[in-house]
């Protein structure tokens, strides 16, 4: 099938990956490969997501399905995994290939298009994915991990724009921690150290930035790097509950006022 909402497709063409969308065409530019041709991340070489390159360069969205959609599945449901091919991958507007995984047609489809069976990890990959209520990169690399897969961190960024969002509750949540390592009677200064550790913990860029963190916990690179990712989880579903909590009374007025008709 082919997709011409042009204005979604066009709207992903420099955003990054969301709880909605995974935008493997941006994680291809952005670590892929460079004008001599070698990847700009070698770990986005050697461990893909998928190992099929058109895959691996696709946009991954969870779609609500329309009423005309519903009859493509076995089964009920109302949210799918609908993975698009772009046709021009420098130009979104030119719309793009689909299916959504599990669809009646959905291995015919890809063997016909990617040349890859039913039992290829490329499909076990995809219906990990497809099982999974969001794409937020926490939960989808604890569900990768789990059905084996291991691919590269660049895979699982958070987006610029959440990014954005939650610095500030970010640095108020380490200003204890600073405020605790080197005293309270400097507010001034911790407020912008603890600015400058939140920089550096939400950045998508993991290197050489922390090291001095490492060294003190004496941890060697492999167990930092994942207590980094895990310390970034706990304060992004952090900040997701507060940003959430926030919204709850004006929904709960919006529930008493409403008059069901018809």
């Amino acid at each position: 099938m082919t997709d011409r909402t042009i204005r979604n497709l066009a709207h992903l063409q420099r955003s990054a990956s969301t709880a909605r969308v995974l935008n493997l065409l941006q994680v291809w530019t952005a670590n892929g490969p460079a004008e001599d041709g070698a990847p700009r991340d070698p770990a986005w070489a050697e461990r893909p997501l998928f190992r099929t390159p058109a895959l691996n360069r696709a946009l991954i969205i969870k779609h609500r399905l329309r009423r005309d959609e519903l009859d493509l599945f076995p089964g009920r449901r109302h949210v799918a995994t609908k993975v698009v091919i772009p046709i021009d991958a420098s130009d979104l507007k030119a719309g793009g290939r689909f299916v959504f995984v599990n669809q009646y047609t959905f291995d015919r489809s890809m063997a016909e298009t990617f040349g890859i069976a039913s039992e290829h990890p490329d499909m076990a990959a995809l219906r990990l994915i497809d099982a999974l209520p969001s794409l937020d990169p926490f939960l989808l690399r604890e569900q990768l991990r789990r059905g084996g897969y291991d691919p590269a961190g660049c895979y699982f960024s958070i987006s610029d724009a959440d990014l954005g969002r939650m610095f500030v509750f970010v640095q108020r949540e380490l200003e204890p921690l600073v405020t605790l390592s080197i005293g309270p009677d400097t507010d001034a200064v911790n407020v912008g150290l603890a600015g400058r550790l939140a920089e550096k913990i939400l950045s998508n860029t993991s290197g050489e930035q922390l090291d001095a963190l490492r060294e003190t916990l004496r941890l060697p690179p492999e167990q930092y790097e994942e207590g980094v990712f895990c310390w970034k989880g706990f304060l992004y579903y952090k900040w997701m509950l507060a940003s959430l909590l926030g919204q709850v009374a004006t929904v709960a007025d919006q529930v008493l006022t409403v008059k069901p008709g018809g």
